[in-house]
């Protein structure tokens, strides 16, 4: 469970701040009702530093698709940065304990691979 979070928090470190949109692109409201178009907003919403609605937005897509890990790595992200890290990771831990053995939940495209050269 633990090297799950690290691992989690480390891959979060690093996306949720990377999209980001220019003035011109921002809309107060997604387009479609979908997980997708809420992440999207909240990484706008992040990039403006309003970080609250960002985490609305984060919510309403897990909401929208419980079983996205953007979303749940989006509201992980925001809380820990709100001051709420308890919470947060237990977004994740629920997420998690759900199937943690279904590795439809980590995305299609995630596939363990042996680590190659490491000492032993």
């Amino acid at each position: 469970m633990k090297v799950a979070r690290v691992f989690l928090i480390a891959v979060v470190a690093v996306g949720i701040g990377v999209v980001g949109a220019t003035a011109a692109d921002k809309a107060a409201e997604p387009q479609s009702e979908t997980a997708a178009a809420y992440i999207l907003k909240g990484q706008e919403l992040y990039a403006d530093k309003k970080l609250e609605e960002c985490r609305e937005a984060f919510q309403k897509a897990a909401e929208l698709e419980p079983n996205n890990l953007t979303a749940k790595m989006g509201q992980f992200a925001i809380l820990a940065e709100l001051g709420r890290p308890d919470e947060g990771l237990a977004v994740l831990d629920k997420w998690i304990e759900a199937k943690p053995d279904d590795p439809q939940r980590w995305g299609a495209s995630f596939t363990p691979q042996p680590m190659q050269n490491v000492p032993s």
